[in-house]
């Protein structure tokens, strides 16, 4: 894992300088380790934020991602009943933060999924990841 330590343009004040990277030997999907795509950041309830780059598709990895956190390796969040599920993801995360790489290099974070939202993270990123397609 690596700090990288610069602003984020979209994620707040207080988060500035707070993300630590998680490096390409933690990632086991193939895709993780070839540029582009986009970053995921998810600040948790500890205090901590992680941050993840080259993400091709944030749904997905989203998920993969809470479930391994919270349950396990090998685990699925979304195997369990979807309220026991999103009163974990709860108790665990604060708010999921997403921008998409560009070319210009205009990267602005936005918030995809907060605690008081109703959707899963999964879900909110879906609809993200279907924005960017469109």
């Amino acid at each position: 894992m690596s700090t990288i330590k610069q602003l984020h343009p979209g994620l707040p004040n207080y988060l500035q300088g707070k993300v630590f990277w998680v490096g390409r030997n933690y990632r086991t999907n193939s895709l993780s380790h070839i540029q582009g795509g986009n970053d995921v950041v998810v600040e948790y309830q500890d205090e901590s934020v992680l941050g993840y780059d080259w993400i091709k598709m944030p749904s997905y990895y989203i998920s993969k991602i809470l479930s391994t956190r919270i349950l396990g390796y090998g685990e699925d969040l979304k195997r369990i009943s979807s309220i026991d599920a999103a009163e974990l993801i709860k108790d665990d995360v604060k708010r999921i933060f997403a921008r998409e790489r560009s070319e210009d290099g205009v990267e602005i974070f936005e918030e995809v999924w907060n605690k008081d939202t109703e959707e899963m993270p999964w879900d909110a990123l879906r609809e993200y990841d279907q924005q960017r397609v469109a």
